[in-house]
């Protein structure tokens, strides 16, 4: 808290959740379902890294290659690596960088709706919504509904996650995939995209960017408060 403001985040502490590598470890120590992973060091450090195939069986095929830091609307992804040669071709993008293997979440699909889902937390708020991963359009999911459809879970989920990155404000993917599992597929994103859908196809539904609009400026407005009363 500095004199009449409230950084929301401090620059370590964003630089530190934001790391996948760094979450991945913290989120399966917290006890959170995450995909089967392997990680990688950086190229500059070990350059000749050598996988086997046998060591990427787990993974299945397609699997998920990403870089730990560069990331942010899907850089520096590859969504449908099929083996040591994709993995080498990645690291080649981003040598400085960490890199996860993951496997490929398949969700579940029912009434026409992939479940994958985008959780928002903001100040003690939990806000969910649809976001479909092949489109990356988002619907709005409320309580009723994901009480309905046995998502009530996501919410903890995502309180874990603010417990685990000590991050106030984040977004992060959940999905539920075909066998059941809710698993946290993409763990922290720090800066969240706001962008209103009445403005754009692939934003954010304006109802839930102005609920948490609302509480950050309810925040703002208390922390104000006790910087006055001081």
């Amino acid at each position: 808290m500095e004199r009449g403001r409230d950084v929301i985040e401090g620059l370590d502490k964003l630089r530190w959740a934001s790391d996948k590598a760094t979450m991945h470890l913290e989120l399966f120590t917290a006890g959170i379902l995450i995909p089967y992973t392997i990680i990688l060091p950086p190229r500059t450090t070990e350059p000749e890294h050598a996988l086997k195939p046998e060591e990427l069986a787990p993974l299945g095929i397609p699997f998920v290659v990403k870089p730990a830091n560069t990331t942010g609307g899907s850089v520096g992804v590859v969504a449908d690596a099929a083996g040591p040669a994709d993995v080498l071709a990645a690291r080649r993008t981003y040598p400085a960088d960490k890199y996860l293997l993951q496997e490929r979440i398949i969700p579940e699909v029912r009434d026409g709706k992939r479940f994958w889902f985008r959780g928002f937390y903001v100040f003690g708020e939990v806000h969910l919504t649809w976001w479909d991963d092949r489109t990356h359009l988002y619907a709005e999911l409320g309580y009723d509904e994901a009480a309905a459809r046995s998502l009530g879970p996501i919410y903890q989920i995502v309180r874990t996650i603010a417990r685990v990155s000590r991050l106030r404000f984040f977004s992060t993917e959940v999905a539920r995939d075909v066998r059941g599992r809710l698993l946290v597929v993409d763990y922290v994103n720090e800066i969240c995209d706001m962008r209103l859908q009445s403005s754009h196809p692939d934003g954010v539904p304006d109802a839930v960017v102005a609920r948490i609009a609302n509480r950050i400026a309810a925040h703002a407005g208390g922390a104000a408060g006790r910087e006055q009363s001081v």
